[in-house]
């Protein structure tokens, strides 16, 4: 086998196997418990309505209406939906709010060097 057929079997071998780690994902056992109180029909994902449970409690709390409310809980949805199934599985909850967190984590840095 030459050198060139050697790297690259070895590159594609690589790549293969940080892409199986990548799509695997450790979920804490408080991120599934709180996914098994949202999702009220159990049957694994949540609907808009289920989703709803997510949001509407900080929302009442900082007083907006009704309808901003829905419009902000159905853009959420949206945005967790990443496979556009109208569901949000616990892997897709619980991967949006990281990044969420993440996002708010960032832009807290970035405030404190203004």
């Amino acid at each position: 086998m030459n050198k060139i057929t050697l790297i690259l079997l070895t590159i594609l071998l690589t790549s293969f196997t940080g892409m199986a780690k990548a799509s695997e994902i450790e979920f804490k056992k408080w991120e599934e418990q709180n996914f098994n109180k949202l999702d009220t029909d159990n049957n694994g994902s949540l609907d808009a309505t289920e989703m709803r449970g997510t949001t509407k409690k900080w929302m009442t709390k900082k007083g907006w209406n009704e309808e901003k409310q829905i419009k902000m809980t159905s853009n959420k949805f949206k945005k967790y939906d990443s496979n556009k199934d109208h569901k949000v599985s616990l892997k897709e909850l619980v991967i949006g709010n990281r990044k969420q967190q993440a996002q708010k984590k960032k832009n807290k840095k970035k405030n404190k060097k203004k």
